[in-house]
């Protein structure tokens, strides 16, 4: 009776303990956030499927209307989830929808829920963009005091830096990958963690190969249904020669060139990436500049709204948006014609292809001819016209003008000349 009744505890507890460690799991760094602030999380479980479209931030009962600026990361069966809220106050839960999972071992796609507020209290907050690092090379991580000035203090390994924000301003920090000293660590700024992840080493040695991109990231708000155009600088930064670099997206925008066949120590090659904004919801994606057994990651994220006023594209994260011909294609002469697409730009139209010069007709003497022809139609037309319109004699002045003939040769006082015929 003991052995049974010490199975069936061990049973219990086992059913009790099992359930925790195989479910999935949101976790949150605090329970209430304050308006605007950003929203760290880790989220755990065995997802079959989960993509940055499975989390949504609902106010109440439904999904918050205003596009916000998220991420979602997979490092080590572990992901991690950052959002700018929204700035307004309230009950918001984040939500897992959509997504397969196994629970007990079986496949389930229920909702997963974990709610919070957001309220504005007295302490100072930050709002830090992105929420987490991954990446090969030097960074840059933006942070914007909320409400009150603070001062804010960073940690990266051994290195620390401090600086004095002022409310409702905006700082740009940036960090070597050379400070690291492990592929995954945490960036402390203030009472907040940002993971950081790198996926290569950057050796000090001889042979170094690098590729470094300016900007490092794109981020901003764009207008859905709009075009945009982004340049990117690639540099070779290291002292090998790379060769036979591609460089790809996953998010349907268009790079040209695509590809690289050699860069230089010291050389930098032009990109012209062009984005077309189709959906409605914020997305997220990376340029991915491949060379060889390396690459060099552009990390982008994109809240995408329907109000052209709401557009903010900031200089200072690296953004260079123009709409000018000079990024798209090439303004055609007078003389020329685009053997092409042609589309809107700053200048005016702009040909994306090649600018050819327009036929000249060798027959223009025939339309000079045809003209003189049409001339001499017309002139001859209206010379008819007005001769047709002149005023003609009425009988009366006729039979008046007959008379008057007839008078003159009757009259006998008249001269006669020349010889008058015998009878």
């Amino acid at each position: 009776m003991k052995i049974k009744k010490g199975a069936l505890l061990i049973l219990f507890l086992s059913l009790l303990i099992i359930p925790n460690l195989i479910a999935v799991e949101i976790i949150l760094t605090k329970d209430s956030y304050s308006p605007r602030e950003t929203l760290l999380s880790e989220i755990k479980g065995n997802f079959i499927s989960l993509t940055s479209n499975n989390i949504l931030i609902y106010e109440g009962d439904k999904v918050h209307s205003e596009p916000l600026i998220t991420g979602l990361t997979k490092q080590n069966n572990q992901y991690y989830f950052y959002a700018m809220l929204p700035n307004k106050e309230g009950n918001y839960s984040l939500k897992i929808e959509n997504a397969e999972y196994i629970s007990l071992g079986k496949i389930k796609s229920d909702a997963l829920i974990q709610n919070f507020t957001i309220k504005r209290t007295n302490v100072s907050v930050l709002s830090i963009n992105p929420g987490f690092i991954f990446t090969n090379q030097d960074f840059e991580i933006t942070v914007k005091s909320l409400d009150v000035g603070q001062k804010v203090s960073f940690s990266l390994g051994n290195v620390t830096k401090n600086i004095s924000l002022a409310e409702e301003t905006e700082e740009t920090i940036k960090f070597l990958i050379s400070d690291l000293k492990a592929s995954q660590t945490t960036l402390k700024i203030n009472d907040y963690s940002i993971p950081v992840f790198t996926t290569k080493k950057i050796n000090n040695s001889e042979g170094i190969k690098r590729l470094d991109s300016n900007p490092q990231k794109l981020t901003g708000v764009l207008v859905y249904g709009q075009n945009y155009f982004f340049t990117i600088v690639l540099q070779n930064s290291g002292n090998e020669n790379l060769t036979n670099i591609t460089i790809s997206n996953n998010f349907n925008a268009v790079i040209k060139p695509s590809s690289i066949s050699l860069l230089e120590p010291g050389e930098s090659e032009q990109v012209n990436l062009s984005l077309s904004v189709k959906i409605k919801s914020n997305f997220s994606g990376e340029v991915i500049a491949d060379y060889g057994d390396s690459d060099t990651i552009i990390p982008l994220t994109f809240e995408i709204t329907e109000n052209k006023t709401q557009v903010n594209l900031t200089s200072g994260t690296g953004i260079t948006e123009s709409l000018s011909c000079a990024y798209i294609g090439r303004i055609c002469l007078d003389n020329q014609e685009c053997n092409g697409t042609v589309t809107s730009s700053l200048e005016g139209s702009c040909c994306q292809g090649e600018c050819i010069d327009k036929v000249v007709s060798s027959y223009n003497w025939v339309y000079g001819v045809l003209l003189l022809l049409v001339v001499g139609i017309l002139l001859g037309y209206f010379y008819y016209k007005t001769k047709k319109n002149q005023k003609r004699k009425s009988p009366d002045e006729l039979l008046k003008e007959k008379s008057h003939q007839f008078k003159t040769r009757m009259n006998p006082n008249r001269e006669v000349s020349g010889d008058l015929d015998r009878t």
